[in-house]
């Protein structure tokens, strides 16, 4: 199972079970997130799973369900990042266009945002 999606009120919360899709399971997984965001004023959530290997297709995909979001009134956030990869997503500053949260319950209730934090390169 690549991903499942558990309906919660005007919430969609997205699941990624895969640590490394490839091309087919991003596209499966951008068209059930354009499904979902095709409804009007819906704010959708991916949880990553801690194991997630951040590639290219991920960042392209969020990008254009993104886009998709934004034409239908719909937000788009992340949560359960682990710290390694959060430090990615913010040095490709992906924070301009997602909200990140620590927990599933932040990011539904929509507290707690992550705010960036100084980075250090080593």
């Amino acid at each position: 199972m690549i991903f499942t999606v558990k309906n919660v009120g005007n919430t969609d919360i997205i699941y990624i079970h895969a640590r490394r899709p490839g091309l087919p399971e991003y596209l499966l997984i951008g068209r059930a997130i354009d499904a979902h965001a095709g409804l009007q004023n819906r704010h959708i959530v991916l949880k990553l799973n801690q194991n997630l290997v951040l590639e290219n297709l991920f960042v392209e995909m969020a990008l254009s369900v993104r886009r998709n979001c934004i034409q239908n009134n719909s937000s788009l956030s992340l949560c359960c990042t682990n710290p390694d990869l959060l430090s990615i997503l913010y040095l490709l500053k992906l924070d301009r266009f997602f909200e990140f949260y620590e927990s599933e319950h932040d990011a539904f209730s929509r507290e707690n945002r992550l705010v960036k934090r100084r980075l250090k390169a080593v």
